[in-house]
């Protein structure tokens, strides 16, 4: 879901015009979603990017990148290093 795009304000509104249209298939992905993100476990203004510049973590994954290049192995072990 694009929740995360739209402002604060209408994160709610907007999750329940979802919610109406989607077919009942869709309910446990709702009930999944909502307790956690929308009824207010985690704060809406903690995972909203609405109006934030950048949304990726490039420079995590350009170091993870690098790490990944220098072990010449995909799924290291500890007696890798």
């Amino acid at each position: 879901m694009a929740l995360s795009l739209i402002p604060i304000d209408e994160v709610k509104s907007q999750f329940q015009r979802l919610k109406s249209i989607m077919s009942a298939s869709f309910d446990d992905l709702f009930v999944y979603f909502k307790i956690p993100w929308v009824a207010g476990v985690v704060p809406i203004k903690m995972w909203s990017f609405h109006n934030v510049d950048h949304r990726t973590n490039n420079t995590s994954e350009a170091y993870n990148l690098r790490f990944a290049t220098r072990l010449s192995r995909k799924h290291p072990n500890i007696w890798s290093f």
